[in-house]
């Protein structure tokens, strides 16, 4: 058993490091763009990119922070210093004592300061760790103590000996490597191929188009670096994104010359071919199979870069040319598991229409993403007609990859003939491209095929028994052979096949005779799919059981390992349940939201949510989940379930959603453009700069305002430091302040087209979201849009600068605007109706929903006493302790509450009266020193946690009686 390296992120730089960097690498290449054009050959533009990598490196090692030589405990100080010297002292006094008298006496005082000396060291560790806790967790939750409960620690790699393809153990670490990398990157023999397949690798030999895609844009660049995870590890190179995004911000000729040579040449450079390989072991697998670990390519950020440019242009040309199949929903904009899940259940509702017998088979490919054949890849971009530079390009990224793996001082390389790298940007994009052949096959009457990336599944239906195996197997036959043509497999002993027993068309007791390959398929009556637990009787009751197992093994797991985290805090587990709990009880609405007004699919939903709510609130267990969805301020789960696939209905499916009494349809709502319908290159991003007004130039300043649901934008103009002209419109009430601030630019750009005598204009707002939308290239909201069209127009007549102004810090055209804007929402009658935005719509449906709270709550048959003191239900409430919340909820430390649960024989207080909560409150003399001092409406309970004064003496109270109250 060997220990593998922990992930290697690179060197670590700080920013100031960096930005030197980029000044050292602007300065140097200063005369990149002159130098690359006179490239001609591969070989010349592999040595100017590994000149300039190696110049990055030596700056950096240069640059680098020094290694601390040990590590430094935090914690220590002088006083332990002082204190171990003298421990260390008086042990070696003791030891050299030879009288024994004298050394008892000795002893006892070494003793005394050795416990001294482990008491500080225990009292000042923990306070070390209390600061650490506070640190890690006041700004992210999510971070460490989260990240220990859900497993996703970064883990050493622990390397086991493995079985070769013969079932031979390796007796080595070189045999086990090769065994795991030759497994998951097989050879592509070209020996081995079928006419068919000779055919296709000839095509591809011979491809030819006399036309070239445009030139790659410093524009695309640069977004495309903005959108890179900053903190990803990078290749061989070391080279990280903040290195690249500040080279590229200094000297743009640098990256755009590079890799708008590697277009015009068709060559990818040799350099970022190379990929570093991370093995990572798959949870719950038999660590001595080559099967169980997944491979991880570390790439170059630079050739990420680049890989990004190229998947922009083959999607821009795969939309254009309608070969993104509708029925894959992996990688695809607009597209989900939820999507796929919703796809499903529409294809299962369609196939049991008419009372046919229905089955589900799921699919298996074996490895399809280390494993597809890049000559298939290449054959649909020539299906495409993809334009000659692009298609050199790709081609020659496929060619002469490998792969390097280190481990300790050694490392192997081995060559990556098949498939796309993991890691890779684009490749999602080639495997669709492949798989969309699948999708496309003309398969048996009946059969509706879908795909999320490569999880394959089959809905098939039949009119009897009999007609039902035979199409199962004719549609299995087309697939295997379809991935036999792409040199892919299919594992059985995954591939699963469900009838479907609702409606008693299939029963248990007559399985269906389904083969793949010789091999019997397995029948069984649950399938998982995307992460849901479909049943043959479609009830989904036990993907909620899974579900609820989950999330009380999760919520178990943060109480434990978490618990010194979040102890000064609670509200961080609140935090994490909206975060991340209640998404993912909510996974998989695409499948089940239709059963949502089902009582049963309530009650599943709501017991799921019960666990955490116990961990928010710090309640006893028996509190009844109602009061528990009060107190904690979170909406009861089936009501936020309703709200997510009505969004989803509405947002995603472009389909109708009713909420109670209110009906939603898609055409009230602001559409989102699709960024593909346009060429990389003609997307618009409209820079802003910060400079304060000058009074020189046309000032045009904007500003929009929302008074008691009333909304409007207003546009001034100054000029010279002096108001011209202004203009004020109302919106309609759902409109929202971004939509007003967006008409208010709209209304300064159709100014300045209107305008004769003036060619300089400079726009001012104080909207930062807006102006940051208008900056992003790939922003898809309709208004956003249009106003990028419309600056368009105007700045090939105008010239015109955007600028932010900061709000109410004195600004006279700001100010003007902002009093402009709120007069128009005084005006009676509404000049401009807007669609309605996703944040508008969001509010509608959580107000009806919090009636629908309201309702429940009111009608509800526990909680009572909790209704008394808590009687709305609301998402802003106080955070309670846990004495306060055994006193609202009357689940406590309490003798009826003992009695009740036949805890105790003994109902009444040490007072002689019922102890009940009013009595503590009211009665009993033992807390009368604390409930004299309550102030509130007697008539109205609710008042009594409206000061917070109240709540300490109530605090003080369950204390009180905590103490008088014997332990059960």
């Amino acid at each position: 058993m060997v220990s593998g390296p922990p992930l290697d992120l690179g060197l670590r730089f700080s920013k100031r490091n960096i930005y030197r960097l980029g000044n050292l690498v602007a300065d140097k290449f200063r005369h990149a763009g002159e130098e690359l054009d006179k490239i001609k050959t591969k070989v010349d533009l592999d040595s100017w990119i590994q000149r300039l990598t190696e110049f990055i490196q030596n700056v950096c090692k240069r640059t680098a922070p020094a290694k601390a030589a040990h590590l430094k405990v935090p914690w220590w100080d002088q006083e332990l210093d002082i204190q171990r010297k003298r421990t260390s002292a008086l042990r070696a006094r003791y030891q050299r004592c030879k009288n024994d008298l004298e050394r008892i006496h000795r002893r006892s005082i070494f003793k005394i300061e050795e416990a001294m000396y482990k008491w500080l060291i225990k009292t000042k560790s923990r306070e070390s760790f209390e600061k650490l806790c506070v640190l890690l967790t006041s700004t992210n939750p999510f971070d460490l103590p989260y990240r220990l409960a859900t497993g996703k620690t970064k883990k050493q790699m622990i390397y086991n000996t493995v079985r070769d393809e013969r079932g031979i153990k390796t007796k080595s670490i070189d045999q086990t490597v090769s065994a795991i990398v030759h497994r998951l990157f097989p050879d592509d023999e070209a020996t081995q191929e079928t006419p068919g397949q000779l055919n296709v690798r000839n095509l591809v030999e011979n491809y030819r188009n006399n036309t070239n895609d445009s030139s790659f844009t410093k524009l695309e660049i640069r977004e495309i670096i903005r959108s890179m995870g900053k903190k990803k590890s990078p290749g061989l190179d070391n080279i990280n994104v903040l290195m690249a995004e500040r080279i590229h911000k200094k000297c743009p000729a640098i990256l755009t010359g590079i890799f708008n040579k590697c277009l015009e040449l068709g060559i990818f450079p040799t350099l970022w071919k190379k990929a570093k390989l991370i093995l990572l072991n798959k949870p719950g697998k038999d660590p001595e199979l080559v099967n169980s670990y997944r491979p991880i390519c570390l790439l170059s950020v630079l050739s990420k870069i680049l890989d990004k440019l190229l998947t922009q242009r083959i999607t821009f040309l795969l939309k254009s040319k309608g070969m993104l199949h509708r029925n894959q929903h992996g990688f695809r904009n607009g597209k989900s598991c939820e999507t796929a899940n919703f796809e499903l259940k529409r294809s299962i509702q369609k196939a049991m229409m008419h009372k046919f017998k229905v089955c589900l088979i799921s699919l298996d490919v074996a490895g399809a993403f280390d494993n597809v054949w890049r000559q298939s890849i290449l054959e649909q971009l020539i299906l495409a007609e993809c334009p000659q530079n692009i298609f050199n390009l790709v081609k020659d990224y496929f060619k002469d990859r490998s792969v390097l793996f280190q481990l300790g001082q050694k490392q192997w390389t081995f060559e990556a003939q098949r498939g796309v790298p993991q890691g890779s940007c684009s490749g999602p994009l080639f495997w669709n491209l492949v798989a969309g052949t699948a999708l496309g096959l003309v398969l048996p009457s009946g059969c509706q095929i879908q795909a999320f990336a490569d999880d394959l599944i089959i809905v098939i239906r039949g009119e009897s028994k009999e007609i039902l195996t035979s199409r199962c197997n004719e549609a299995i036959s087309k697939i295997v052979d379809w991935g036999s043509a792409h040199k892919l497999q299919f594992n059985a002993s995954k591939t699963i096949c469900m009838p479907l027993s609702y409606g008693g068309r299939l029963q248990r007791n007559e399985p269906l005779q389904v083969l793949l390959q010789g091999q019997p398929v397995n029948i069984q009556d649950q399938l998982v799919y995307l992460g849901v637990t479909w049943d043959s009787a479609l009830t989904f009751t036990p993907h909620f059981k899974r579900v609820r197992q989950k999330v009380d093994n999760l919520t178990y797991k943060i109480t434990n390992i978490a618990e010194k985290f979040y102890w000064r805090n609670n509200k961080l587990f609140k935090r994490i349940y909206l975060g991340a709990i209640e998404p993912f009880m909510l996974f998989g609405h695409g499948a089940w939201g239709h059963r949502l007004h089902l009582k049963t699919v309530d009650r599943y939903l709501n017991g799921i949510q019960r666990r955490p709510l116990i961990k928010i609130t710090r309640a006893f267990r028996t509190t009844s989940t109602a009061a528990l969805q009060v107190i904690a301020g979170v909406l009861p789960l089936s009501l936020k379930a309703v709200e997510v696939y009505s969004k989803f209905l509405l947002f995603t499916i472009n389909s109708n959603a009713t909420v109670g009494d209110l009906v939603l349809q898609p055409k009230d709502i602001e559409n989102k453009i699709d960024i593909y319908d346009l060429h990389p290159t003609q997307w618009i991003s409209i820079s802003f700069g910060m400079e304060p007004p000058t009074g020189e130039d046309i000032e045009i300043f904007t500003d929009g305002s929302k008074i008691d649901d009333k909304v409007a934008a207003a546009m001034v103009v100054f000029y010279p430091g002096v108001e011209i002209e202004h203009k004020i419109c109302r919106l309609d009430n759902t409109a929202t302040v971004f939509q007003a601030e967006t008409l208010g630019l709209k209304m300064a750009l159709e100014f300045i087209a209107d305008s004769v005598n003036w060619h300089r204009f400079h726009i001012f707002s104080d909207s930062r979201s807006v102006l940051q939308s208008l900056e992003n290239s790939k922003n898809s909201s309709q208004s956003i849009v249009e106003l990028k069209k419309l600056y368009a127009v105007v700045v090939s007549m105008k010239w015109v600068r955007l600028h932010w102004v900061k709000a109410h810090v004195g600004v006279t055209g700001n100010e003007r605007a902002d009093e402009y804007a709120k007069l128009a929402t005084n005006q009676a009658t509404i000049d401009c109706v807007c669609s309605k935005s996703k944040a508008t719509i969001t509010r509608l449906i959580r107000d009806e929903l919090i009636c629908q709270w309201q309702n429940r709550w009111e009608n509800c048959g526990n909680g009572k006493h909790t209704q008394k003191y808590l009687p709305k239900v609301s998402f802003k409430i106080k955070q309670f302790s846990p004495e306060i919340t055994q006193f609202l909820t009357a689940h406590g430390r309490f003798p009826a509450y003992f009695y009740r649960f036949n805890l105790s024989r003994e109902y009444s207080c040490c007072c002689g009266g019922f102890g009940s909560t009013e009595h503590f409150i009211t009665e009993c003399p033992f807390t009368r020193k604390y409930w004299e001092k309550l102030h509130y409406d007697e008539d109205n309970p609710s008042s009594l946690l409206d000061r917070n004064s109240n709540l300490k003496l109530i605090q003080n109270i369950m204390e009180t009686v905590d103490s008088i109250v014997p332990q059960i």
